[in-house]
Order: structure tokens, then sequence, then C-alpha cells
């Protein structure tokens, strides 16, 4: 249909060459908005694409607060797809993408702490919701037999506020597979960090960047720990970076990371892969 309506503007401009150039102009127009941010609106309007995915809606609708409902599509996206799937198909792209705009300035600090102090609200609504509905479930058959220590994890931010943000979700998941988790703030500097983790007798230490972030905070964290802590296990989670980026994973494990994980479903099943040995060692 877009094509067709691009053949008729065309010919009415040029008439018969018009006609002749509709299909490769299009063509050109819609690949130039694929690949230049400010014309993305050309791919929409002259190509088979939806409109907007669910990260995008959700992201215009935490910019225009008061006009729409976020929740409500938080709400309608959970109907049909896990609390896991949410956070890394929509809210962990919404994240990169408000500190996308902002670097490129067509969000001004103001904006971009509204959206965030909004997404943060939303994430707090939806882990508040998920944890009434787990207690509401609950069985005894569940729940941590009392003579096991129930695997332990501390999520800390590599740096950002953002970081943080993907912390609290990553926490969020795993308190649904009954881990302990602890979460740490962003103000606190490296050695401070360090600190706050070693009298928590944590098993898993898991480190939170959130693309486009470099992984050179998460590195030096990883370090940091890794002195400090020789038996722990470390995680590294990279959300939101590319599975091909192999160079910044390679990075991360060479300071001292023993896995390193892109999305929070990656996360969750690398914390039950730990914490089946751990409550074996602790029936014994």
């Amino acid at each position: 249909m877009a094509l067709i309506f691009a053949a008729l503007f065309w010919t009415a401009l040029w008439g018969p060459v018009g006609l002749m150039l509709a299909t490769p102009l299009t063509v050109c127009l819609v690949v130039m908005g694929r690949h230049i941010p400010r014309l993305s609106f050309l791919g929409v309007l002259l190509s088979d694409e939806e409109a907007l995915t669910p990260a995008e809606d959700c992201y215009y609708r935490l910019l225009t607060v008061g006009d729409q409902d976020e929740s409500e599509l938080a709400e309608a996206y959970l109907k049909a797809n896990s609390m896991t799937a949410l956070y890394d198909a929509v809210f962990v792209p919404v994240i990169t993408r408000m500190e996308m705009d902002y670097r490129m300035e067509l969000l001004d600090e103001e904006q971009r702490m509204m959206v965030e102090q909004s997404l943060t609200d939303l994430i707090q609504d939806v882990g508040t919701r998920a944890q009434i509905a787990r207690n509401a479930e609950k069985t005894t058959s569940t729940q941590v037999a009392k003579n096991e220590k129930p695997l332990s994890v501390f999520c800390v931010p590599a740096r950002a506020s953002r970081d943080e943000l993907a912390a609290t979700m990553l926490a969020q998941l795993l308190r649904q597979e009954n881990i302990e988790v602890e979460t740490a703030s962003a103000k606190l500097e490296a050695d401070e960090l360090v600190k706050l983790v070693e009298p928590a007798g944590t098993d898993v230490i898991c480190i939170s960047v959130v693309s486009p972030s470099t992984v050179l905070h998460a590195r030096y964290l990883c370090l940091k720990l890794r002195a400090k802590f020789r038996s722990e296990r470390i995680v590294v989670g990279l959300w939101g970076f590319a599975d091909g980026n192999t160079d910044a994973i390679r990075r991360v494990r060479e300071s001292g990371a023993d896995q390193v994980v892109t999305t929070f479903a990656e996360a969750v099943t690398e914390m039950q892969s730990a914490k089946q040995p751990h409550e074996e060692l602790a029936v014994m």
C-alpha cells in the first residue's frame, strides 16, 4: 500500500519519470529511515514495519507523563509474556534509548531524570505486584527448607544509576526463584562497594552495566572484587549489549569474571545452575 501511494506521489510530482523512479526512490528513503535515527519515521511511513515496538511505546509514554499510563502497557505485555521478557525486551531498551537520546542532546537533564524516575516507579510497581502474587501462590513445597541455606547473591551497579536500575530488576527476578538478593547504590565508589559486600557472606556477586556504557568501570570493579574475594563466583551482566560483542565479553572475563551474561533470562539460568549444587551441599 505504501508503494502505491509513493508511486502516485512521484507521478504527480514528475509525471512519467516519477512513475519510473517511484520504486527505487522509495527504497532509498526506507533505507535512509532505517539507518539515520532522525529519519526513522520514513521507515515506518514507507514500509510494513509496526509503528512502535513495545519498548518504543513504553519510552514515549514515559516521556509524556500524564498523557498515557505506562503501567497499562506493562500489564498488557505481562498477559502474554514473562516478567523476565518484559525487562529484557522492553525496559532495558528503554534505558538504553534514554541514555543515547541524552548523549545526542535529544533529551535535556530534566527529561532524562523524569524518564528514569518514572521507569524506577514502574519497575517497583511490577516487582511489588509479582511479589504479592508469589506470596499468594506460595506453598510448603516451594519454600526453602529451614535446614537449607538459600543461595545468596549481591547485585552491584558498575557506576551509573541506570546500572542500579538493572540490578534492581535482576534482584526482583532472582527473588522469584527463592534466592536471597542484596543490592547496592550507584552512588558508592568501588572501594565502598567492596566493603559493603565483604560482611554479607555472599555466594555470587553480579556486576550490572547497561548499554551504551563501556565495560571500563565494570572491569575495574571486577578486578577490585576478585582481589578481595578469591573463591566467590563473579557474574557480569552486560544488559543491552549485542550478543556478538565478543571483545567486551573477553575483556570482562580477563578482569576476573567467571561468567558474562547479556540478558536477564541468561542471568536467571546462571543463578539457578549455581543454586543447585549449593543446595545439595547444604543438605549434606
